[in-house]
C-alpha cells in the first residue's frame, strides 16, 4: 500500500531531487522509519544530498522498500511538512474535527500517511529554524527531516503544494502557544529584525508579491474586497515576520501605503485589528 500513485504527487515536489526511499527498522525495540538511498540501498542522510535522488530513480526503487520519502531542506522553494498523527479512522476515513480544521486552514496538498491513521500536508513557507516543531500529535518540519510520501491524495485538498504561510501562522498561534517565561529564564535565541530587515524578508518570501501590493496600499490589486480586510492581511504578514511584536507591527503599518485616517484616529480599530492579526483570525 505504500507504493505511491506518481500521477497525484504534486509536480513541484516531483521536480526536486530530494527523494529517498524508506524502511522500517527496529531501534531499541521501537519501529523507526529510516531514509534509504534509492541508488545504493544504503542508509541515506537528510544532511547529505548525495544520498538523495530524482523522483524517477526513487520511484523505481520504492517497491524494494517500504515506500518513498521526501527530504525537507529549509532551502528554496521552502517545502514544509505538517504531520498530523492519530487523526483519521483507517477503516472509515473519518477525520478528527481538529485535523479537518487544520487541513482546511492550510489549504494545500494533503495525503494519508502510511499507517492510514494520520495525514501529511505539504506546502510552501519560510519559517525560522528555531521555531518549535512539535506539540501533541501535530508536527511541523521544514529542514533536516524527511517525510514519507504515499500518493494517497486526501480528497478535497489541492492537487499541488500551496503557500501556507498564513495557515502556519494560525496553526502556531493556536496550538503552539507557551506560557510566558520570566525574562531571566527566556532563551536568547530569537533574533530581532530591524524594520528594514522585516520588509526585505517579507518582500523576498514566496508570497512577497501580495505583500508588496499591500505594503504599497494597492489592496484591490491584492485581491481584497475591502481595505479593512487588507489591513488585517498586511498586519498578519507583519505579525509573522516580527515574531508577534505588536509595537513593531503598528510602527511598520503606519509607514505603509494602507495607513489612512481611520488607522491614525481610531485607537479601537488599531487595537482590534492588531489583536486579530496576532490571534491568527481570518487566516482561512
Amino acid at each position: 500500500m505504500t507504493q505511491p500513485d506518481p500521477t497525484v504527487i504534486p509536480l513541484t515536489l516531483r521536480a526536486l531531487p530530494h527523494w529517498v526511499c524508506w524502511q522500517t527498522v527496529d531501534r531499541a525495540g521501537k519501529a523507526t522509519k529510516v531514509p534509504i538511498d534509492a541508488k545504493t540501498g544504503a542508509f541515506a542522510s537528510v544532511m547529505d544530498s548525495t544520498t538523495w535522488s530524482p523522483f524517477a530513480i526513487a520511484l523505481a526503487a520504492a517497491d524494494r522498500f517500504d515506500g518513498l520519502g521526501f527530504v525537507l531542506t529549509g532551502a528554496p522553494p521552502f517545502v514544509v511538512g505538517v504531520d498530523l498523527d492519530a487523526c483519521r479512522d483507517p477503516e472509515t476515513g473519518v477525520l478528527h474535527p481538529t485535523a479537518q480544521e487544520i487541513i482546511g486552514r492550510l489549504g494545500t496538498y494533503a495525503e494519508v500517511s502510511p499507517s492510514g491513521r494520520g495525514v501529511h500536508c505539504l506546502g510552501l513557507a519560510e519559517i525560522p529554524a528555531d521555531h518549535p516543531c512539535r506539540t501533541g500529535t501535530i508536527e511541523v518540519y521544514s529542514r533536516k527531516r524527511f517525510l514519507t510520501v504515499t500518493g494517497w491524495h486526501l480528497e478535497g485538498t489541492p492537487g499541488e503544494v500551496q503557500d501556507i504561510t498564513r495557515g502556519l501562522y494560525w496553526l502556531f498561534k493556536t496550538f503552539f502557544a507557551t506560557r510566558p517565561q520570566p525574562a531571566s529564564a527566556r532563551p536568547r535565541t530569537t533574533v530581532t529584525m530591524t524594520d528594514h530587515m522585516v520588509i526585505e524578508k517579507a518582500l523576498a518570501a514566496r508570497n512577497g508579491v501580495e505583500f508588496a501590493k499591500l505594503w504599497e496600499g494597492d489592496w484591490q490589486a491584492a485581491g481584497y474586497m475591502s481595505q479593512s480586510e487588507a489591513d488585517l492581511a498586511l498586519l498578519s504578514h507583519l505579525a509573522f515576520w516580527t515574531n508577534g511584536d505588536a509595537a513593531q507591527m503598528e510602527r511598520l503599518f503606519a509607514a505603509s501605503g494602507l495607513a489612512r485616517p481611520k488607522w491614525v484616529q481610531r485607537a479601537d480599530y488599531r487595537a482590534r485589528t492588531l489583536a486579530r492579526a496576532l490571534a491568527g483570525v481570518g487566516h482561512a
